[in-house]
């Protein structure tokens, strides 16, 4: 059963299981529980919420024939497939200078954003469990740069939209990408 994301409720097994001790004080961790997957020091009393890690996807749009950006994924989760480029937050970042900063690391470009396309909670698979991830995806124009796979990325191409590489990087992206076009006319 997945909620209207298309994600699957958290089961125990994929609750984070690394955090045994408060981070604070150093007391023992209740076992996750509630909505908020929270821990409760035995000692201290502080709670540890584990919620959803932002991250920024980035349809990147070259002005002069409209055609978007791909990246061919060097590592996991989802090497050897296309994806767009985007990251992680990072602590205090605005989302915003996040998609500029990721576009930049992975591709070499230099883009402004042009608006947020949305946002949606996405599974993100590690060894120590799943993770939930708030995905927000924005459309940039570039206005710079020079263009260069870094080594997250073993490829970069550009597509017109409506035509995205085949072995998309998660079943997120054609939603976003339907999303960018109807924004992008």
């Amino acid at each position: 059963m997945t909620d209207r994301n298309g994600v699957r409720p958290l089961s125990k097994a994929a609750y984070p299981s690394a955090f045994r001790f408060c981070p604070f004080c150093g007391g023992r961790l209740d076992s996750p529980q509630g909505p908020d997957v929270a821990q409760r020091c035995q000692v201290s009393g502080h709670v540890l919420y584990h919620s959803s890690k932002p991250g920024v996807g980035v349809v990147v749009v070259r002005p002069s024939d409209h055609k978007v950006l791909f990246l061919l994924r060097r590592q996991a989760p989802f090497r050897g497939r296309w994806g767009l480029p985007g990251g992680f937050v990072t602590f205090g970042e605005p989302p915003e200078d996040a998609a500029v900063r990721e576009v930049r690391e992975e591709t070499g470009l230099e883009v402004r954003v042009r608006q947020l396309l949305g946002a949606r909670v996405e599974a993100y698979r590690r060894p120590e469990g799943i993770d939930r991830l708030l995905s927000l995806y924005y459309v940039a124009d570039v206005v710079g740069g020079c263009e260069q796979a870094s080594d997250e990325a073993s490829q970069l191409v550009w597509r017109p939209i409506a035509d995205p590489p085949a072995r998309l990087a998660g079943r997120h992206l054609p939603a976003a990408l339907a999303r960018a076009a109807s924004e992008l006319g």
